[in-house]
C-alpha cells in the first residue's frame, strides 16, 4: 500500500478540493446533456401528439358538417398508442346550429384542440 505524505503526517486520506470540483464538473456536463435530450425528445412527442389531437377534430368536424349531426356526445379514440377523449357539444337555435369539438388526453386531462363551427339547418 503506497501511501503520500499527507496520509503520513495526519493520518487522513481522501479527495482533494480540486478532485471533488472536476468530477462535478464531469457529472454537471453529463447531466446537462441528458437533460437536453430528454427535453428534446419530449418537445417531439408533444408536436406529435397535438398533430393527432389536430386531425381527429378535424376529421370529427368535417363529419359533423357533411351529415347535419346536431347531438352533443363524448367518445374515446385510440391513435398511436394514445387515448382521446373527443367531446362534441352542440346548441341548436333553428335554423343555426353550432358546434364545439374538444379534444382531450384521457390520461391527463389536458385539452389539446378546440373547435368551433356553426351551420344553418335548410328546412327541407
Amino acid at each position: 500500500m503506497r501511501h503520500n505524505k499527507r496520509t503520513i503526517l495526519t493520518g487522513q486520506s481522501g479527495f482533494t478540493l480540486l478532485e471533488v470540483l472536476i468530477a462535478s464538473t464531469t457529472f454537471l456536463i453529463g447531466f446537462t446533456l441528458i437533460i437536453a435530450l430528454l427535453n428534446q425528445t419530449m418537445s417531439k412527442l408533444s408536436v406529435q401528439e397535438l398533430e393527432t389531437a389536430r386531425e381527429i377534430a378535424t376529421d370529427e368536424m368535417f363529419r359533423v358538417l357533411a351529415v347535419h349531426d346536431t347531438t352533443s356526445t363524448s367518445a374515446v379514440l385510440k391513435r398511436d398508442d394514445l387515448s382521446y377523449r373527443v367531446s362534441k357539444a352542440t346548441t341548436v337555435n333553428l335554423p343555426l346550429v353550432t358546434v364545439n369539438l374538444t379534444v382531450v388526453r384521457e390520461k391527463s386531462g389536458k385539452e389539446l384542440v378546440s373547435l368551433y363551427n356553426a351551420f344553418v339547418l335548410s328546412s327541407q
